[in-house]
């Protein structure tokens, strides 16, 4: 996307050089007229752009590689000195917006902009600024303890993730020896997640009593602007409870007869009920992206041709190695408007629809 408000040569690393971006936009004298104050939200818009797309390119730099000391400093730079440098001039952008009389004109057009505006200007506190740099170091070490977990089996070094393709062994001493060495594998590692898990636990709870929040539940909910709220999710759980758990106890009682096991085991519970061979539908990651590639050609030629672009630009990662970070997400790059999808490929058929 060509820029039109901000310099090509623009540094996202400068922090007095973005803060005055920002506060030039604060500045602005944005007439009552909606044409106007549309010109000022697209310039607004365009650094946002260029700011995001900087985080989440070096987000996805320390979760491939949560080893890379550069990538780590370039991350934290943007995260800890220059978004909470403009955290306030933002708030004030927001503040600025949501009271200028030209915005209900555009409310049809933008109405899920000044949702999303109106659902931070009542969460923002100013206290929560220094709070979230320490939530979002914390995350990184998290990854850092769970990138590094690898175990020797089946005689070689193998990744977390990489352990669960033998749980769909047919062979049941194999299905526990791999269950039993990634459990040992984390608790290996049980002081240092238990430290970090109460850290962050701590942080979030402090945030949303920041935010004027009764705790975090309800400070998340709104945090991720959800359409529905807690009352509605405890309403889904019993539901489960109550429809869905009996119908599992069913399924896990006929698992437990076709695999012929006096008691069922964690091991038992992925690996096929008939004790067939795993399914392996591809050599490799690369395999993997291939197939979706053809499926995507399939089904429509410009949804192939889109495919194939994120394959040629590298915009899938689907291996599990040492040092990635465990897990998946899918992220968008918003100044080129081009997604990323991380993930950790098991090697199995539950790589294909989990």
């Amino acid at each position: 996307m060509a820029r039109k408000y901000v310099p090509e040569d623009f540094n996202v690393d400068d922090v007095e050089a973005v803060k005055a971006f920002y506060q030039g936009i604060l500045d602005e004298d944005v007439p009552n007229d909606p044409a106007a104050l549309r010109e000022w939200l697209l310039k607004r818009m365009e650094i946002d752009c260029v700011m995001g797309e900087a985080s989440e390119r070096r987000y996805v730099a320390i979760t491939l590689n949560t080893q890379d000391k550069e990538a780590e400093k370039a991350f934290q730079h943007l995260s800890n000195d220059v978004f909470p440098a403009i955290a306030t001039i933002d708030n004030a952008i927001d503040r600025k917006l949501n009271s200028h009389p030209a915005k209900e004109a555009l409310r049809s057009e933008l109405d899920e902009m000044f949702k999303s505006v109106e659902f931070g200007l009542s969460l923002f506190s100013e206290a929560n600024i220094p709070l979230g740099v320490e939530l979002s170091n914390e995350l990184q070490d998290y990854q850092k303890i769970t990138g590094a977990m690898t175990v020797d089996f089946d005689g070689q070094e193998q990744t977390v993730t990489q352990l669960h393709k033998y749980l769909k062994d047919p062979n049941r001493s194999v299905r526990e020896s791999a269950w039993r060495a990634i459990s040992d594998r984390y608790l290996q590692d049980k002081d240092a997640l238990d430290g970090s898990f109460d850290r962050m636990f701590r942080l979030r709870i402090q945030m949303a009593k920041n935010s004027g929040c009764k705790d975090f539940i309800e400070y998340i909910y709104k945090c991720k602007e959800r359409p529905y709220g807690p009352k509605d999710c405890y309403a889904f759980h019993d539901s489960i409870r109550e429809l869905i758990v009996p119908l599992i106890a069913k399924m896990y009682g006929q698992r437990k007869e076709q695999l012929g096991v006096d008691t069922l085991r964690p091991w038992d519970l992925t690996v096929d009920p008939f004790n067939r061979k795993a399914l392996a539908p591809f050599k490799d990651s690369a395999d993997l992206v291939e197939h979706v590639d053809r499926v995507f050609e399939a089904m429509h030629p410009k949804a192939g041709e889109w495919a194939r672009k994120m394959q040629a630009m590298k915009l899938v990662d689907a291996d599990s190695r040492k040092g990635k970070a465990p897990g998946g997400y899918q992220v968008q790059f918003p100044e080129s408007r081009l997604p990323f999808i991380f993930m950790n490929a098991e090697g199995t058929d539950s790589d294909m629809y989990d």
